[in-house]
């Protein structure tokens, strides 16, 4: 008889999820809050006060800011691999502030996923938002381009886009939504080569924003719809005062990017959750 063995813990990190990380059972896509999983961690232990489903949500593969006004060539800035750019890591905050200095029309946010996302939580840096009117719009990847999508934006304060945190949502996942390589959408010679077919959103706005705003996270939201505890892809059901262990891949690619915990009763909630290193 073979006996096997779990690695042993190399680390642990634990928090407790606050309520707004755990809503109600009505929240829509302007309350939901996902976190992103923090990089380096194998395993989470999460217990929750109540009742809930836990979402599996896509993770963000890559992330550009494509800035017109730049030199061919030089236009793309990746905002995932580069640590003091990177926007998707829960360990240590971004910093965009040079890169999204001055946004204007002819700019985009690229964003890509390896599942199809309900929109996007925003944590913005609350001394550098942007002040300026304007109109964010999204776009969506499918077969021919880029295609509009509509959306509810709640980074918005006084008609100003990126001017607090909060999400991004997508009112309906599109049916054609696919998954594309970025050359197959853009006719453009300098378009990044990566060889990876995801789930692509292009994030823009109307009018040219303040200068130094600075994005310090972007995590989607769990492709599901809002104000449901019914059963669905990439969710867990979970019982209230459990502890579950789930197993998290550290590898890169990531499959799961974020939790999203969404209470199964009318009143937010609360979860201890502790991340683990083998």
């Amino acid at each position: 008889m073979v006996q096997t063995v779990s690695a042993p813990i190399r680390k642990v990190y634990s928090e407790q999820l606050a309520n707004a990380n755990c809503p109600a059972n009505t929240a829509d896509n302007t309350t939901r809050r996902p976190i992103a999983v923090r990089r380096g961690f194998s395993e989470i232990l999460i217990e929750p006060a109540a009742a809930g489903r836990l979402h599996l949500v896509p993770a963000i593969r890559e992330a550009y800011f494509y800035d017109a006004s730049r030199t061919l060539g030089d236009r793309w800035i990746d905002l995932l691999r580069d640590k003091d750019k990177a926007l998707i890591n829960r360990h240590v905050a971004g910093d965009t502030e040079t890169y999204l200095n001055s946004m204007t029309a002819s700019d985009f946010l690229y964003i890509g996923t390896v599942r199809p996302a309900k929109g996007y939580f925003m944590d913005m840096d609350a001394s550098l938002v942007n002040a300026v009117v304007a109109t964010l719009a999204a776009e969506y990847s499918r077969l021919g381009g880029f295609a509009t999508t509509a959306i509810t934006d709640g980074t918005a304060s006084g008609g100003a886009p990126l001017a607090t945190d909060g999400n991004v949502g997508i009112d309906t996942v599109p049916t054609d939504w696919g998954a594309f390589e970025l050359k197959q959408l853009l006719p453009i010679s300098d378009v990044p080569k990566r060889k990876e077919r995801l789930f692509w959103s292009r994030l823009s706005v109307s009018a040219t924003l303040t200068a130094g705003v600075e994005i310090e996270e972007i995590v989607p939201l769990a492709a599901v719809g809002a104000g449901t505890i019914t059963t669905a892809s990439d969710s867990i059901i979970v019982k209230a005062s459990t502890e579950y262990s789930i197993p998290i891949p550290i590898n890169i690619p990531e499959w799961v990017g974020a939790l999203e915990f969404i209470a199964q009763g009318a009143a937010a909630t609360t979860a201890n959750l502790t991340w683990i290193a083998r």
